[in-house]
């Protein structure tokens, strides 16, 4: 089958300079509503012009950036790159990673690029000699979290609706090797290193090979869907980016980019996705639940001890929906992150109130007996519960 291609060429990217490279495409949605694929260079984000009667070709000049008075990198001739480019629906913008400031940065439609995260990244090899230079990638859930890698470790920067500073966190999950690609799809990170590809279930945030490389190379990971729509996972070196049209953009060795038409189907999170995503029906209980079962993490304040488990949740439902938990845990004689100790409670018969607290749903396993619910919610001053557990 014969593969239309093209090259993209010009005096931008054919600089016999080695200083810089060609290190990714992404498309976005400008100011003015309208699909514009970027290819990223050194320091500058030059638009690809698609002519119908040209094909593919690069502007004559990069965009304009509008930055922060406190960013002086950019007056750097030599200062390190913008790497790893993605388009996050959830802020519409373009987020990447300045090399020269070790950050994440992001670039708004409007092309202001602003400052979301200033790394202070540890040596992760424990040698105490941290290569500035080592590469950091990106990946979204675009849902508002975007995901950074560090050697083998990877960070949570959660974003915000507002204009309120990122929030950033650890996962406590580590590749095997360090990170040289990542992607996300369905509610997993695919995580590639320089010899397999891995799965991270940020659910259970349990790892899971896939598959293992015979030889070692640095790898990208990105996810595509095939005609059919079915989807896929691919690691090459090249990092492919899908332009709007479905076709692939190639990255060569430096200077390179080649456009192939190839039958791909836009991913859901693609800036050039022909439906505009619906926001979610989002009910409250589902998303307390949902709260609940991430647990624990950043926002628990509060741990429940019941016989030998251990329930990270949170003062203010607890309190909102229990008298009892209200008594217990307002004032100030307890601090952020204390333990309580509920004695004489099964904590399996715990679990299930502790649900219905967050969701309002009565959900028996086979095991528990709804008397035995009945009297915790009584002792926890639950009416709602009692009633509804003597009723099944």
């Amino acid at each position: 089958m014969s593969i239309p291609s093209c090259y993209l060429g010009g005096d931008i990217l054919d600089d016999s300079s080695d200083i810089y490279r060609v290190t990714g495409v992404v498309s976005r949605t400008d100011a003015a509503g309208s699909v514009e694929t970027l290819v990223v260079y050194g320091r500058n984000l030059v638009p690809i012009l698609d002519d119908e009667s040209a094909g593919f070709t690069l502007a004559d000049a990069p965009l304009t950036l509008y930055i922060d008075e406190s960013d002086e990198s950019d007056e750097n001739p030599h200062a390190r790159p913008l790497t790893s480019p993605i388009w996050d629906p959830f802020s519409s913008a373009v987020y990447l990673f300045d090399q020269e400031v070790e950050a994440v940065v992001r670039v708004d439609g409007d092309n202001t690029k602003t400052c979301v995260w200033k790394t202070s990244f540890e040596d992760a090899s424990g040698d105490g000699d941290e290569d500035e230079d080592a590469p950091h990638y990106l990946a979204t859930d675009g849902a508002g979290a975007l995901f950074v890698s560090d050697g083998p470790r990877l960070h949570r920067v959660q974003l915000h609706e507002s204009h309120e500073p990122a929030t950033v966190s650890t996962l406590p999950v580590q590749a095997p090797a360090d990170i040289c690609g990542l992607a996300f799809e369905e509610g997993k990170l695919f995580i590639a290193t320089i010899d397999s590809l891995s799965t991270l279930s940020l659910h259970d945030e349990t790892l899971h090979e896939v598959t293992r490389f015979r030889s070692q190379q640095e790898l990208s990971v990105n996810l595509i869907r095939d005609d059919s729509g079915t989807m896929k996972y691919a690691v090459q070196a090249c990092s492919p980016a899908i332009l709007p049209n479905g076709f692939l953009a190639i990255l060569g060795s430096v200077h390179d980019v080649y456009v192939l038409g190839l039958p791909v189907k836009l991913p859901r999170h693609h800036a050039a996705f022909p439906i505009p995503i619906p926001p979610p029906t989002r009910p409250l209980p589902a998303d307390l639940g949902a709260l609940l079962d991430r647990q624990p993490d950043y926002t628990s304040d509060v741990t429940l001890v019941v016989g030998d488990r251990r329930f990270p949740a949170h003062r203010a439902v607890l309190s909102a929906r229990s008298d009892y938990f209200q008594a217990l845990l307002g004032g100030d004689f307890l601090a952020a992150g204390d333990e309580v100790i509920l004695h004489d409670v099964k904590s399996s018969v715990f679990e299930v109130v502790l649900r219905f607290m967050y969701t309002d749903a009565l959900v028996f396993p086979a095991d528990i007996m709804s008397m035995d619910v009945a009297l915790l919610a009584e002792q926890l001053l639950l009416p709602d519960l009692v009633k509804l557990a003597l009723v099944v």
